[in-house]
Formats: structure tokens, sequence, C-alpha cells
């Protein structure tokens, strides 16, 4: 018998951390000067793309922003995620690559198409070859027309079953007056849900590579933090929740033109947020200093997909009804002998994977709230060769505004 002793057992799993989800697996473009030679590749770490080529050093000789996102990526997500980084060239717009006519848009197209739909995040980040005209309305003119392209270009692959989101840069955001800012939920008169822009980043970050040499980050934004962020967020989650805290980084935050969030009126801010812009801002008794206001998408406040939480939780679930049901396709139906109608119990177990399958990616995961589906029995598929199937989904609120009445009362009962 052993010798009398206190034991020790570690503990496993009561964390319950949960490895990289495909959820979050991202794709980086990034333009860069012919000089800055790297190829296209996956990474799951920093150094593993410094291993590649992808380095501060060369940032710095070829005045360009490239490491820097990557580094963002992954101080903000972690190690272990997925990031496939796809360089262009410089002179490559925003316009360019999503002009279905140009070969940058054929690139990254063939690029999605490698990976059979496992990408799930695109982000933008230009170091453009010429000058940069911001208009009177805030944004560039390849901002402008870009937006429309992307959600174009994320509606082809979604016939392809490719369900993505584009996050674009709103590099050098500056106004003297905000009321003249673009308002880009309703830029697009049919919306474009799957696309956001972003304008944010830390001022002494930008501070240290101007200093550095890196002219190009005069009016940056910080992509790989807004890239970061989403791939490590479940599909549901608002980046702007505090309880997920702030964003990697010191110093004040601003907007990408260099006005400090701290030098703006609460009016001032607003009018940037509802006008659909996601950017860092600070919240008063919270020492992180740079917390997402939201994710505000591309169409009009109204619709069912106004965030791109929504947008991305939608997507998710239309990935996974795709594979439940490839596996259906050309297989044989049945049907009610007497009324040629939709056998009952095929109908149920139509419904019972498609749920079965939700449940388990994503209810089970807090990323849905309920799932409900439902195949009409007096369908004629008997003629068509088609079955319908309806799928509701509810989803997960977002406390976007909580309101407190607090007053004094003579007793509480």
């Amino acid at each position: 018998m052993a010798r009398p002793a206190v034991s020790f057992k570690i503990g496993r799993g009561g964390l319950e951390r949960q490895p990289p989800s495909e959820d979050g697996v991202a794709i980086l473009v990034v333009t860069r000067p012919a000089a800055y030679v790297v190829s296209a590749g996956v990474f799951t770490s920093l150094p593993a793309a410094e291993a590649a080529g992808y380095t501060e050093a060369l940032d710095k000789s070829n005045n360009a922003l490239v490491w820097e996102h990557i580094k963002d990526f992954y101080e903000e997500a972690g190690d272990g995620n997925e990031l496939h980084v796809l360089p262009l060239a410089d002179t490559v717009t925003l316009t360019n690559l999503f002009t279905t006519s140009h070969a940058s848009y054929a690139t990254l197209q063939q690029y999605l198409a490698s990976q059979q739909g496992k990408i799930k995040l695109i982000a933008v980040a230009l170091n453009p070859a010429g000058a940069e005209a911001v208009g009177a309305n805030g944004i560039s003119t390849d901002l402008a027309s870009a937006i429309p392209l992307a959600q174009a270009f994320c509606d082809a692959e979604a016939v392809n079953y490719r369900f993505v989101d584009v996050f674009l840069p709103a590099r050098g955001l500056l106004l003297t007056n905000w009321s003249n800012l673009v308002n880009l939920r309703t830029l697009v008169a049919t919306g474009a849900r799957n696309v956001s822009v972003f304008a944010g980043r830390y001022v002494n970050r930008c501070a240290t590579l101007v200093a550095a040499g890196i002219t190009k980050a005069s009016n940056y934004t910080a992509m790989g933090l807004r890239l970061g962020r989403a791939a490590k967020d479940p599909v549901n989650r608002s980046p702007g929740r505090v309880r997920s805290g702030p964003v990697v980084g010191t110093g004040p935050v601003a907007l990408s033109g260099g006005t400090l969030i701290s030098a703006l009126s609460s009016a001032d801010i607003t009018v940037i947020h509802d006008r659909g812009f996601t950017f860092l801002l600070t919240h008063v008794r919270r020492t992180g200093v740079g917390y997402f206001n939201d994710d505000p998408a591309c169409i009009d406040i109204t619709s069912d997909y106004a965030y791109v939480n929504r947008s991305r939780t939608i997507n998710k679930a239309l990935s996974i009804a795709y594979d439940v049901y490839l596996e259906e396709l050309n297989d044989e139906s049945s049907f009610d002998p007497a009324t040629g109608s939709l056998a009952p119990e095929f109908a149920k177990g139509l419904q019972a994977e498609i749920e079965t399958a939700i449940e388990t990616q994503m209810i089970d995961r807090g990323e849905l709230n309920a799932v409900k589906a439902n195949v009409d029995l007096d369908q004629d598929t008997i003629s068509t060769d088609r079955v319908d199937i309806t799928l509701n989904l509810q989803p997960k609120g977002t406390n976007r505004n909580i309101q407190v009445t607090v007053g004094f009362v003579k007793s509480i009962a």
C-alpha cells in the first residue's frame, strides 16, 4: 500500500476552449509594389508568414504595409487561425478587384474556387501606387464604386456555394463637417449586405510606421485587426461586444484620416456610426483603448442583414444546408400512392436532417436560437422532380441599445 499522500490530477476541458473554427477562415488581399516579392500563401501564425518572406523589413524597404496587416491579424485572432494571403500589384484598385473584366477579379475568384468554399471572410488592404483623393463625402471614388461591385462578387460566389463577406478599407477618411459624410447604408439602392467598410486605427502605431519611412501608413486602416476580430468571433457576434475586450493596440484611436476619436463630438461619432462605418472608439470607465463600434453592413438599417453578424449567420446556415442536401441530390423520393403527395416519413426525414445539422453546428454553439424546417406534402414533386424546403431560423439577439430607468422609491417589496 502506498504511503499516505496528497495527490493531484490535472482536469481538462473545463474551460470548453474550442479549436479555431472554419467559420473564421480568412483571406487578406493586399496590394504591394513589384519589389515586394512574395507569393500567395496560407499561414497559421506570424512566424510562419515571416518564414515565407513576409517581413517587417520588407514593409520598411518598400514603403508598404503587408507584414503589418498579418501581424495585426494574429495579434487579434491568435495563432492557429488560418489566414490566406493573396498579394497583388499596387496598381490594382478596389474597383479593379471587383470588376469582372479585370485580371485581379479572376485571380481572387480562382483562388477562392481552389479552396472550395473554405474561405468565409475577405479583407482588402491597399498600398496604392498613386496619390489618393478623398471626396467631399469623405471617401474615395474608388471605394464608392467598389461597394456595389463587391456585393456582385459575393452574389456570384454564392451561386457557386461559396458564401463570403467582404471588408473594405476607407483610407484617409477625413472631413471638417461630418454631416457631409456619405451614408454607406443607402449608397447602393439595393444594398450590399455582404460588404462592410472599416476606417479605424491606433494613432501611435501610425506615427511609428510613418517615422520608419512607410508614408503609405498616413492614410491606412488597420484591416488586420478588423479581420482578426471577425476570424476569432462566432458568426453571430458583433465585434463591438464590450465583454470581448478591446482591440489589441496601444494609444489613442483615430479614423484613417488622422482625426482622433477623442476630438470628435458625441454627435459626430453618432453620425459616422449611423452612416454605416466600422471604426474604433473608447468607452468611459473601460481601461482598454480601442473597441469596435459595431459591424454595420452597407445596407439599409431596416434590412434583416443590416449587420455583418446577421450576414455571417445566414451564410453559415446556407453552407450547412448545401452540405446536407447535396447528399440527397438525384436520390429517390417517396410518395403516398393514393394521392401522389410526398410521403410523410420522407418529408420528415428531410426536415430532421437539416434541423439536426443546424442544431449541432449552430444552436449548440450559441450562434442561433432555434430552427424549424418544413416540407409541404402537397407539392407536385412527382411531376417536377423538385422538392421545396422552407428553413426558418431564429437568430440570437444583440444588445445594441440598453436603457435603464433609475429612480428613488419609498419602499421595495
